[in-house]
């Protein structure tokens, strides 16, 4: 996996699972993953938890290229992969 699996990132999947982002064997496995740890899990329920996390590319702003902070990821994943910044200066511009 390319990820480092720290609390930023079970945060995040918490934050996906409380959204209501996930189904089936996805919430199943993120759920398995918050309770019982990395460890717990096959190597089929790993590459299933690969999924639901964003790819190398999609952790990163779409218009400046800066990393997204994992607290920010969800926002990111529907606002089109967008930092908060970069989001807030987009939504300024539409606004003037």
């Amino acid at each position: 996996m390319t990820y480092l699996i720290d609390d930023e990132v079970s945060d995040y999947i918490n934050d996906l699972i409380s959204s209501n982002s996930l189904e089936g064997a996805a919430l199943g496995i993120a759920k398995q993953f918050l309770d019982k740890g990395y460890s717990s899990l096959s190597a089929k329920q790993l590459k299933i938890l690969e999924a639901i996390l964003p790819s190398e590319s999609q952790r990163n702003c779409t218009a400046c290229c800066a990393p997204i902070p994992w607290c920010e990821m969800l926002e990111s994943r529907d606002n089109g992969g967008y930092c908060s910044w970069c989001s807030h200066q987009l939504e300024k511009q539409e606004n003037d």
